[in-house]
């Protein structure tokens, strides 16, 4: 048992993400089976005091900054601190709300706002909202009950909050790996993971979408335009450093500028792309990694499913490229008969679609 790797976490702050993420990604990071990475939870800091006296290798959740960077894995959650304000308020001489030593830094930037109460939790803070004994309240995301309503407040996203896990040396003999290598495989595992949405938040999330996407796809009723040699094409793509001009053709398309023409409006959107009836890419707005989608559950979903519903929203996951947690969009598209004629896979950055469109 000595060997068991031991990973302290505050069970007051996860973040959204469950013990059982934390053991899978550092099994797979590790190579050590999930029966000798071993969980243990902690009252509030009470882990990091653990952590510090070194009875165990890591700890979840620390916040990202420069200097933990060289001993931390990140990001494992990312949180976004938002400034929920009562609707038409104008922003002069506004009360403010916080929760006691809670993002009191921004008190210098918003100099038209006053401190009107400071509270012990969060859940005191938006009552004293709700009751209007301030005008606006700062919280993170993660602090706001599912059952909060967002519809008649005004939303500002102040910031985005990265939490990950701290790791001290012992971590690193115990894996028999040093920093660089357990950093590159635990990115790989974390992009592995899928992280379950939960059925209110995706339900939430498909009624509030489900106007804009019908938008969507009034705009592109396209007819059915075939592609040819499109496993040539895609050997093409995989090897881009040498056919550059082939990739460079497909990301100034008809389609790709329409694409980010229309899609420009939705500052939640971290890629996005479009293909044709046979799964080729006609248009996108960074490159994606396949020129043929034939293969993928997007595809196969747009293709046989003609109403938009919950299915058409993946689960969370974690893009390295971008640097977001984010969740998938599976648009059908159809000409004008009605029949199938292609798909848009939109890939939207979790924090800020929920923020677009006020769900928490």
């Amino acid at each position: 048992m000595g060997t068991d790797l031991k990973i302290a976490v505050s069970e007051t702050n996860l973040g959204g993400i469950n013990q059982s993420h934390i053991k899978s990604i550092l099994s797979c990071t590790t190579n050590l089976p999930q029966e000798r990475v071993v969980i243990k939870s902690f009252p509030s800091l009470r882990g990091r005091q653990e952590f510090l006296n070194r009875t165990v290798d890591a700890y979840y959740p620390v916040v990202f900054t420069s200097e933990l960077k060289n001993n931390g894995l990140f990001p494992l959650h990312i949180d976004e601190v938002l400034m929920i304000k009562l609707k038409d308020i104008p922003d002069k001489n506004i009360s403010l709300g916080l929760v006691k030593g809670d993002h009191s830094q921004y008190l210098e930037k918003f100099k038209d706002y006053t401190l009107s109460f400071s509270v012990l939790n969060s859940k005191t803070l938006l009552r004293g909202l709700i009751e209007k004994r301030a005008e606006a309240i700062i919280v993170k995301r993660s602090e706001i009950p599912s059952d909060f309503s967002l519809e008649n407040f005004d939303l500002k996203s102040l910031e985005y909050v990265e939490s990950g896990i701290e790791l001290n040396t012992s971590f690193y003999k115990k894996a028999a790996m040093g920093k660089i290598e357990v950093r590159k495989r635990y990115s790989e595992c974390l992009e592995k993971v899928n992280f379950l949405l939960d059925h209110d938040r995706r339900d939430s999330i498909v009624n509030k979408i489900r106007k804009d996407i019908e938008h969507i796809q009034s705009i592109f009723t396209i007819e059915r335009k075939n592609v040819s040699n499109i496993a040539k094409k895609e050997k093409m793509w995989k090897d881009g450093s040498r056919e550059l001009d082939f990739i460079q053709k497909i990301l100034k398309s008809e389609e790709s500028i329409k694409l980010k023409e229309v899609l420009s409006g939705y500052n939640f959107v971290s890629e996005a792309f479009i293909f044709n009836h046979q799964g080729a890419i006609l248009g996108e707005t960074i490159k994606s990694s396949d020129f043929d989608q034939s293969d993928e559950r997007k595809y196969s979903l747009v293709k046989s499913q003609k109403e938009f519903n919950e299915n058409n929203i993946t689960d969370l996951y974690f893009d390295a490229s971008s640097g977001v947690f984010q969740i998938g969009i599976m648009i059908r598209l159809q000409d004008r008969k009605g029949d199938f004629s292609g798909g848009i896979y939109i890939g939207a950055n979790i924090n800020k679609i929920l923020t677009h469109y006020k769900i928490n």
